[in-house]
């Protein structure tokens, strides 16, 4: 697990960390404490008792397709998903299982080799967990 603090790491590695997932130009003015890059389930329980030995908020980022970068906050440890990809299909039930940042088209090729398809959003490189959380649309929501 890479833990990248803000005030013990030189501005371009923190910053490098702190906006490599934002998409769009806009340079958000929230600076977390530090920035975990999680790729399983006990680094982000590490980065929750992190937290709490730091005495501050947790904030997790999973794609980081969100216009406004609702995942960056002030004070605050980052747990970024977006490393941590993971498909499991089970093609005799015709259930995937995926982690938040495994993204639309990641999925659907995966999928594709079992017969499958996944309802993803329009862009497909928008990660899962913010898709299915935060109200993504996709080619298959309802027109009228």
């Amino acid at each position: 697990m890479q833990i990248v603090w803000k005030d013990s790491s030189d501005e371009v590695s923190y910053d490098h960390v702190r906006l490599s997932r934002v998409f769009n130009l806009h340079q958000p003015g929230h600076f977390p404490r530090a920035v975990i890059d999680a790729t399983s389930a006990e680094d982000i329980v590490a980065g929750v008792k992190l937290a709490i030995q730091q005495d501050c908020r947790v904030a997790v980022r999973s794609g980081g397709h969100s216009i406004f970068t609702w995942s960056l906050h002030d004070d605050s440890i980052l747990i970024d998903l977006g490393n941590w990809k993971d498909i499991v299909v089970a093609a005799d039930s015709n259930i995937a299982r995926v982690t938040s940042s495994v993204t639309g088209q990641e999925l659907n090729t995966r999928v594709q080799a079992h017969g499958l398809m996944f309802p993803a959003g329009h862009c497909p490189d928008v990660g899962l967990g913010g898709f299915l959380l935060q109200g993504g649309q996709g080619w298959n929501c309802r027109v009228s």
